[in-house]
């Protein structure tokens, strides 16, 4: 999952003066944050992971990066705008889920939660690494601007921003789509919906409970793979 926050840059770019060389890169900083899970069993476990909390508002998720996005560079004048020491800055937070002190568990379901932990945490990665191609493909198109007015130069770059997040927007999506599968199959996941043991009198008067993957588990697998 990942929410942006990207000011488009009409007239931003000439209030930000900075030394920097005509070919500086922006800077990219990653910062860790870690909400607490507790529970003695994978559905529980699962469970306390998908609940609506504060810490992500009220969407059903496991993990998620969020990027805010700024720019750096200042406008020149002369026979043909040209920006000096334009960069694109990206300062992601990634959120993920950790053992509540003191949570004892299983060797085997230990295992489990560390293997969804870490996928997760691949996951979130992975959106950053797409938007920061984009980021780094945004600053190259505007670098390669040649247009003599700083107003149009200024519209066109806003343009080029805006595809730029257009683009990333579908190739994240598409990441989630091929996701999918993959996170149903890992370990602790499977092992949350499995169908509880049931004495065979039980099962012969009884239907088969449905495990929720078709319903509850894709909503929030779908808010979280982004």
């Amino acid at each position: 999952m990942i929410r942006t926050c990207f000011k488009l840059f009409v007239a931003a770019v000439a209030i930000v003066s900075v030394a920097h060389s005509a070919q500086a890169r922006g800077q990219l900083t990653t910062k860790y944050k870690y909400y607490t899970v507790s529970g003695s069993s994978a559905a529980s476990l699962h469970r306390n992971m998908t609940v609506p909390t504060g810490f992500f508002s009220s969407e059903r998720v496991y993990a998620n990066i969020t990027m805010n996005a700024s720019l750096k560079g200042a406008f020149v004048q002369g026979k043909r705008c040209r920006l000096k020491g334009f960069g694109i800055n990206g300062k992601f937070v990634v959120r993920l889920p950790k053992l509540r002190p003191g949570t004892k568990l299983s060797p085997g379901l230990n295992r489990k939660f560390k293997s969804f932990a870490a996928y997760v945490r691949k996951h979130e990665l992975t959106h950053r690494s797409i938007w920061t191609r984009c980021l780094r493909s945004a600053e190259s198109r505007i670098r390669r601007l040649k247009i003599k007015s700083c107003s149009r130069f200024d519209a066109q770059a806003a343009k080029i921003i805006t595809d730029e997040w257009a683009k990333c927007e579908t190739r994240n999506a598409l990441f989630d789509k091929r996701e999918q599968k993959r996170l149903l199959r890992l370990p602790l996941v499977k092992a949350a919906f499995k169908p509880a043991r049931r004495s065979k009198r039980v099962v012969r008067k009884t239907k088969s409970p449905r495990t929720g993957v078709g319903s509850r588990t894709s909503r929030s697998l779908g808010k979280y793979n982004e």
